[in-house]
C-alpha cells in the first residue's frame, strides 16, 4: 500500500480496526479512534471487549467471532460500542476474516446508525425472546428436578423392599428352626415331668433343661423385639459426632472388660446426620465384637480409620448416579480372625462362627440393620491368623 492510500484509509468515513483471533486490536484508523473517543494509537493492543458493551461482548463470543470463523465473513451486524467515557454508540457492523504475512485477522469495519430506535426495538424483542426462553428452561429444570426426586424416592422405596424382604427371610428362619429346638426340648421335658416316672435327679435334670431353654426362647424374642424396633424406630435425625459416641461406648465396654487391655489407634471421625440412639447400639455391637473375638491373650489392637469419600446415593436403579459425601470408617483388630467365606454369613440372625461363644448371634444383625436404615453398607473381611475388619459407609448429610 503506498503512502497516499494510507493517508486516504486513514481518513475514510467509516471506522476500521482489525484484531487477532484472540481480539487484540492490532489497526484502528482516525475515524474509529476520533468516534470512540481515543487517540489514535490507544487502541492498539487492547482487547476488543474495551469498545464493546457487556451485551455486545456476549453477542461477539456467542455469535460474532463464531460466525466469521465459520463464514469468513459477517455483514450487516446491529451492536453497541462503548466510547471511552461510557456511552453506547450504536452501529452497522461488517467483518472478513483476512490472511496476511503474519497470519489471519479479523478486519471489520462500522457506522453509526441514526436509527438507533429501531435497533433499540430490535434488542429489546430479542431480550424479551430470550427471557421467554429462560421461563420455559426453568419450568423444564422444575420438572427435571421432581423427576429426580422421585426416582431418589424410587430407589429408597425399593432399596427398603430389598432390606424387608430379606429380613422376612430371615424371621421364617428363626421361626422355622431356632424357635423350634428349646420349644421341642420344653415340650420334651415337660411331658416326662408331667409322666411322674422321673427320679429326683431326673427331674432336676429336666427341670434344668426346662429352664435354659425357657431363658432361650425369652431372649430371643427380647433380641427380635429389640431388632424390630428398628424398623419403626421414628426419632428425629439430628446431627451426631460419631467421635463422641465411639469414645463413649469404648469407655463402657473397657469398664466391662479390665482384665483387657486395649492398644487404640483412633482417627478423627466426623459427625453424620442420623438417628443418636442407633449409632450408639452400632458402634458398641461392633467395638463389643472386637472385644468378644478380636483379643489375643487379653491384648486388643485397635485401629480406626475415617475419610471422606464420594459415592453413588443410588442403591436400586441403575444407571442413575448423584455422588454425595460418605464417611468411610473402618474398624480394625488384630485377633484370631475368621475366613472370609463366612464375611457374609455373620450378618444373620444367630449366626456365629464359634458356637460356644456367649454372645447372642444378633449383634452383627442389629449393626447391618442400623446402617440400612441410615442408607449406607457394611461389610466384613477377616483372614484366620491375622484379624478382622469391618468398613462402614454412612451418608454425611443424606435427608432419608
Amino acid at each position: 500500500m503506498t503512502f497516499e492510500n494510507e493517508i486516504l484509509l486513514k481518513q475514510v468515513p467509516c471506522g476500521i480496526f482489525a484484531c487477532t483471533e484472540d481480539g487484540v486490536i492490532t489497526m484502528a484508523n482516525t475515524y474509529c479512534s476520533n468516534l470512540l473517543e481515543y487517540e489514535e494509537t490507544q487502541l492498539i493492543g487492547t482487547n476488543i471487549s474495551t469498545i464493546l458493551t457487556l451485551s455486545g461482548r456476549i453477542f461477539y463470543q456467542t455469535h460474532l467471532y463464531p460466525l466469521v470463523k465459520l463464514h469468513r465473513d459477517a455483514e450487516e451486524i446491529f451492536l453497541n460500542l462503548v466510547t471511552r467515557s461510557k456511552k453506547d454508540v450504536p452501529v452497522v457492523l461488517n467483518a472478513v476474516l483476512a490472511t496476511t504475512k503474519s497470519g489471519t485477522a479479523i478486519v471489520y469495519s462500522f457506522i453509526p446508525v441514526l436509527n438507533r430506535r429501531k435497533y433499540e426495538d430490535e434488542i429489546l424483542q430479542a431480550k424479551k425472546n430470550a427471557e421467554d426462553a429462560l421461563r420455559k428452561n426453568v419450568a423444564l429444570e422444575k420438572i427435571k428436578q421432581e423427576l429426580e426426586l422421585q426416582q431418589k424416592e424410587l430407589d429408597k422405596q425399593i432399596t427398603l423392599l430389598t432390606f424387608q424382604n430379606k429380613e422376612l427371610l430371615q424371621l421364617g428362619n428363626v421361626i422355622t428352626h431356632d424357635l423350634q429346638e428349646p420349644l421341642r426340648k420344653l415340650m420334651l421335658f415337660s411331658h416326662e415331668l408331667l409322666s411322674g416316672e422321673l427320679s429326683a435327679d431326673e427331674k432336676e435334670v429336666a427341670l434344668s433343661a426346662i429352664k435354659r431353654s425357657s431363658q432361650k426362647i425369652k431372649n430371643l424374642l427380647l433380641n427380635l423385639q429389640e431388632y424390630l424396633s428398628l424398623s419403626t424406630d421414628s426419632s428425629e435425625k439430628t446431627s451426631v459426632d460419631l467421635q463422641e459416641v465411639l469414645q463413649y461406648e469404648l469407655q463402657q465396654l473397657q469398664s466391662l472388660h479390665s482384665h483387657i487391655k486395649v492398644h487404640a489407634e483412633i482417627a478423627v471421625l466426623p459427625s453424620i446426620k442420623g438417628c443418636k440412639k442407633q449409632l450408639h447400639l452400632l458402634f458398641h455391637q461392633l467395638i463389643k465384637n472386637a472385644f468378644d473375638h478380636g483379643t489375643t491373650d487379653n491384648n486388643l489392637f485397635l485401629v480406626i480409620r475415617s475419610v471422606i469419600v464420594k459415592e453413588n446415593l443410588f442403591n436400586s436403579l441403575h444407571n442413575r448416579y448423584e455422588y454425595i459425601d460418605y464417611a468411610k470408617i473402618t474398624i480394625t483388630d488384630s485377633g484370631p480372625g475368621f475366613d472370609n467365606r463366612y464375611k457374609e454369613y455373620i450378618f444373620d440372625f444367630l449366626k456365629k462362627l464359634h458356637p460356644a461363644t456367649t454372645s447372642d448371634g444378633f449383634g452383627l444383625a442389629f449393626c447391618i440393620k442400623i446402617v440400612e436404615n441410615h442408607f449406607g453398607n457394611i461389610k466384613a473381611d477377616g483372614a484366620v491368623g491375622i484379624g478382622a475388619t469391618f468398613t462402614l459407609m454412612l451418608p454425611i448429610d443424606y435427608v432419608y
